[in-house]
């Protein structure tokens, strides 16, 4: 039974052979979809296509092992002591799940990589779904849609028993593209929507994007994706983008319509193969009926009169496939951060130290701080209740699970537990108690 797979896991993990492999897809040289348009010069380029974000839900019933497994993970992750909570980790098949001390809501766990965020439910309700998905945004580009269902009801059963095909609860649907038209001082009244709400986005004094219908069961986002990248540090996706003809430096902007399941259930979509089949006739209903952008007119008010924006005209002619197959990009089920953070973030407090004490050579600058680092530490054992290299391994074991890495250093034969009995005592005695 399942259970005993998800605990065999645990112990194989526990025991130092379990192993994280590498997630990788096969390279995909799917050729962007194309426009209908018959313009000699289309107005638009098209980089990228598919889904963003998907959230699923699968219905059954928990496992009773398994519930008593993550109870015991999200106590862990509720404790004061560090090298407790580094444990709150469940590892499955080929990946590592961090266990939250938090509920979801009206979920009773919340376990999550960078693949999944899985919520599940206990086994005392009978009225909610066994587990809630969130896909992530990179796992769907790497993998794919129809890969990502296959490899997460296999997951899910290693939780509960699933007893019907997944729902959909929201799913978004994008285009990037590079523009000859600008888009960035767009009026509002452009917009002609069944939506009401229409909001602009800047950074600076320069226009950034514009939301519709936002937070409705329905909703359209017209941004500059090169501003977003900015933040997101989503770099795997300049690559695609540049196998699809994006000269680094071009401005890349992205249309993106969020269905929630009320207008997914109206199209007659309940699971994600009849999303796959109607994405075509979804995108066409949200860019010709729901949301149009159109060039306002100064002598006729009705707006229906308008005549479309050629850039949206160009969008909405777009043929969608009948299939999102993945792309092979460098994308991990991990969250561990990448060599420039460590290597450049991680060497400030160095960097710090050498200005201090006035070295200039960082060999040396390392072995000193290596050196007053552990005399500070081992200094303070009375009050931590731990010395130097017991809390740098629990610190390791801590991030290595924010991570989803094994960490060896969980199971080291001489780490020592963090007992803080004299930590306490040293508190009481200096306020005198």
């Amino acid at each position: 039974m399942k259970p005993q797979t998800l605990k065999k896991d645990i112990d194989t993990h526990a025991s130092g052979q379990a192993k994280l492999a590498a997630a990788g897809a096969v390279p995909s040289n799917t050729a962007p979809p194309s426009c209908n348009s018959n313009q000699i010069n289309p107005p638009i380029k098209v980089l990228r296509f598919g889904l963003d974000s998907l959230y699923l839900s699968f219905p059954g019933r928990l496992y009773p092992e398994t519930e008593q497994i993550l109870l015991e993970k999200q106590s862990l992750a509720r404790s004061r002591s560090v090298a407790e909570e580094a444990l709150a980790y469940v590892p499955v098949g080929e990946y590592l799940f961090e266990v939250s001390a938090k509920t979801g809501g009206i979920y009773k766990f919340v376990l999550q990589n960078d693949a999944y965020r899985i919520q599940l439910s206990s086994t005392d309700t009978s009225q909610l779904p066994l587990a809630y998905v969130q896909v992530k945004s990179s796992w769907l580009t790497l993998k794919g849609p129809s890969d990502v269902l296959a490899d997460l009801t296999e997951l899910i059963r290693n939780f509960g028993e699933i007893s019907g095909e997944e729902g959909i609860s929201r799913a978004d649907q994008y285009v990037d593209f590079v523009c000859t038209e600008t888009l960035e001082s767009l009026s509002h009244s452009a917009f002609v929507s069944r939506a009401e709400l229409v909001q602009s986005f800047s950074l600076g004094r320069k226009g950034s994007g514009y939301t519709v219908g936002q937070g409705g069961v329905l909703s359209a986002r017209l941004y500059d994706k090169t501003i977003e990248l900015e933040k997101s540090k989503k770099d795997y996706l300049k690559p695609i983008w540049i196998e699809a003809g994006w000269n680094p430096g071009e401005t890349v902007w992205r249309l993106e319509f969020q269905w929630r399941r009320e207008p997914l259930v109206e199209h007659k979509i309940g699971n994600l193969l009849s999303l796959l089949e109607r994405l075509g006739p979804l995108w066409r209903y949200a860019t010709t009926q729901w949301l149009k952008l159109t060039i306002p007119s100064t002598t006729d008010s009705t707006q229906t009169r308008w005549p479309m924006h050629p850039v949206w005209a160009a969008l909405s002619s777009i043929d969608w496939p009948e299939s999102l197959p993945g792309v092979s990009v460098p994308v991990r089920s991990t969250r561990s951060p990448d060599r420039k953070y460590l290597f450049v973030n991680g060497l400030a407090p160095l960097t710090s130290f050498m200005a201090i004490r006035n070295i200039d050579d960082p060999e040396l600058a390392f072995t000193e701080f290596f050196a007053e680092a552990k005399e500070y530490h081992d200094s303070r054992i009375e009050v931590e209740g731990i010395d130097f290299a017991g809390y740098c391994r629990e610190k390791a074991a801590l991030k290595a699970r924010k991570y989803n890495l094994p960490f060896d250093g969980n199971r080291h034969p001489g780490h020592p537990k963090h007992d803080n009995t004299k930590a306490v005592q040293y508190r009481k005695a200096t306020r005198g108690e």
